[in-house]
């Protein structure tokens, strides 16, 4: 009776353990705070005076009723918030950076220095954020009383100039958030270079033309004003991009292609945006500019054939998102074999990893499974040479950076040196026309020519399992 009675209590203890944890786990769920943006729109007025520019930005399409968190920038002065009958934005608390949108939009008003007189001046990351929106798209207009005989431009389509008796107008429209913004005081021509690209320049012969292959490389990416000018430093903003005059042309279609794919990846981490001008350079079949991106280019190009990176850089042009992860997935799904190049060689400051797949089979040694992982490398199959010594009974020292030094049963031992193609087998060396390792990342390998050679063992592959055996 007692046994009957405890197994009710305790078969009826886990269905209400059970049925708590199901309730629990939904609500941590619903709890979880969403990642998913508010989308709103923006309309940004400058109005020029002599030295400064005042600005009116307003976000519109935001939840009436709810409370925004702001984010501004060290460029701006006299910041308000005015709120709809100019007495301030309301906020349920004492932070000066959080308002409630009354109806559905909030309006800033600030103040951004320029100097008096400058030859140019270029507007970055200028505009008040508000972390937790989305910026669908930005209309820019520029009502200019005191610089009207420069020349204005911004990173969005021009859509509207008028040209008054005291104030010229200027009209841009972009998809996304606010435009960098440009303005010098020398005069410069507008020229169509494409279906997603303005070209400004002071002579009409300095038109850019690219070519159709090039464009169609270009093509349906975000739109981009490019400005050739001495008056400013090369340089990049939202949707328009700096050169100087003098650019090699071959370098200039680099780089334009490459600042369309940084506007379309703007979420990549910063770290790994040097990848999208690696895809740039190949798209255009050019060399890349750092030694790293010139090894990992042709690392890649050896792996995927002509035909293959056509359809790496399609691959890039089409994703929605981009970081070096995906770029992993796209390969293994190309080659069929797991491998991390991109993940790997991501950090362009770090020493080069060569190309090379994540080995699957099995490995037994003398006859036993093994935890060993081999990699192919080059066409051969590699091995972690310290862990596959060990295996088959030497201790494995590190002498010095460049000296490994394996202990065997008796007096048998092997030094090997890293930067020498020498190897010292029980005190007497042995001149070698190449190094037998290779470090890939941090961890020294060796192949199975070598591996037999030198430890005489048997290396034996099929297409699921590797044999190594000690020699008799």
């Amino acid at each position: 009776m007692w046994k009957g009675l405890f197994l009710s209590f305790l078969a009826l203890g886990t269905v209400i353990g059970a049925m708590l944890f199901f309730q629990w786990n939904a609500y941590s769920k619903q709890s979880e705070p969403s990642k998913v943006l508010e989308s709103a729109q923006q309309e940004l007025t400058i109005e020029t005076t002599q030295d400064q520019l005042f600005v009116t930005q307003t976000i519109k399409g935001l939840s009436k009723g709810k409370e925004y968190r702001t984010v501004n920038t060290e460029k701006q002065f006299r910041w308000e918030c005015p709120g709809i009958e100019g007495k301030g934005c309301s906020s349920s608390d004492e932070d000066p950076s959080t308002f409630i949108s009354e109806d559905g939009s909030l309006t800033f008003e600030y103040i951004i220095p320029v100097g008096a007189s400058p030859a140019a001046f270029l507007l970055t990351d200028w505009t008040t954020m508000i972390p937790d929106v989305h910026i669908d798209d930005t209309l820019t207009v520029i009502v200019d009383s005191s610089r009207r005989s420069g020349t204005w431009s911004a990173g969005g389509r021009p859509e509207g100039y008028k040209q008054g008796e005291l104030i010229d107008y200027y009209v841009f429209e972009r998809e996304g958030d606010a435009p960098a913004v440009f303005w010098q005081a020398e005069k410069l021509n507008t020229f169509e270079a494409g279906d997603n690209i303005i070209f400004l320049a002071a002579e009409k012969e300095n038109g850019l033309a690219i070519a159709p292959e090039s464009a169609e490389k270009m093509a349906d990416l975000p739109f981009l004003t490019l400005i050739q000018t001495s008056s400013y430093k090369e340089a990049a903003g939202s949707g328009l991009m700096i050169i100087n005059p003098g650019t090699d042309p071959n370098e200039l279609m680099a780089k334009i292609l490459s600042q369309a794919l940084k506007e379309k990846f703007s979420g990549t981490p910063p770290g790994e945006t040097w990848l999208l001008d690696l895809a740039a350079s190949a798209a255009l079949s050019q060399e890349p500019g750092s030694e790293k991106a010139k090894s990992l280019l042709a690392g890649l190009k050896e792996v995927m054939g002509e035909e293959g990176m056509e359809r790496f850089y399609s691959y890039v042009k089409n994703s929605d998102s981009l970081n070096a992860e995906q770029l992993d997935r796209f390969l293994v799904s190309e080659l069929g074999k797991d491998t991390s190049y991109f993940t790997l060689n991501k950090d362009e400051k770090a020493p080069y990893i060569p190309f090379y797949f994540a080995d699957e089979r099995n490995i037994d040694v003398n006859g036993t499974e093994s935890d060993l992982e081999a990699i192919g490398l080059d066409g051969k199959t590699y091995f972690p040479f310290i862990k596959t010594a060990g295996l088959l009974g030497f201790k494995a020292e590190k002498v010095s950076a460049t000296e490994i030094f394996l202990q065997g049963a008796g007096n048998n031992s092997y030094r090997f040196y890293l930067d020498k193609n020498i190897f010292i087998y029980n005190e007497e060396d042995y001149g070698l026309l190449e190094n037998p390792l290779v470090t890939v990342g941090s961890e020294l390998f060796m192949d199975s020519h070598w591996l037999e050679a030198l430890f005489k063992i048997k290396v034996a592959e099929d297409e699921h399992r590797i044999s190594i055996e000690k020699g008799k």
